[in-house]
C-alpha cells in the first residue's frame, strides 16, 4: 500500500496530466459556450465603383508612350486609383491625366 503512495517526479507529472484532461473533458461536455452574437450592419453598401478599385500597369517604358492614349480613355485621377509600374524612368515627364509611375525592382528568377 505504501508503495502506491510514493509520488515520484514522474507520477506526478502523470497525475497532473490526467487532472487536466479531465477538466477539460468536463468543461468541453458540460459547459458548452453559446455562440457570440452576429454584427449585421444596419447600413445598406454602396455598389462597387471604380474608386473602390486599384488598378496596376505593368509595362516597359519603351511601350508606355503607345500604350498611354489607350490609358487616357479610362483613367481619371479623382474616380480611378492606378498605379502604373515600369522597368526604368521614363525619358518625358508624366502628365496629370497619367497614373503615377513606380519603377519596379528586378523581377529576374
Amino acid at each position: 500500500m505504501l508503495k502506491l503512495l510514493r509520488l515520484s517526479p514522474s507520477r506526478i507529472k502523470d497525475l497532473l496530466l490526467l487532472f487536466s484532461l479531465l477538466i477539460s473533458l468536463y468543461l468541453v461536455l458540460f459547459h458548452p459556450q453559446t455562440p457570440l452574437p452576429l454584427v449585421v450592419p444596419d447600413t445598406p453598401r454602396s455598389p462597387t465603383r471604380r474608386h473602390h478599385l486599384v488598378f496596376s500597369i505593368a509595362s516597359s517604358s519603351n511601350s508606355f508612350p503607345r500604350r498611354s492614349s489607350y490609358i487616357r480613355l479610362w483613367y481619371t485621377p479623382r474616380d480611378t486609383r492606378t498605379v502604373a509600374f515600369l522597368n526604368q524612368l521614363l525619358s518625358f515627364p508624366v502628365g496629370p491625366d497619367l497614373p503615377p509611375v513606380v519603377v519596379s525592382g528586378d523581377t529576374r528568377c
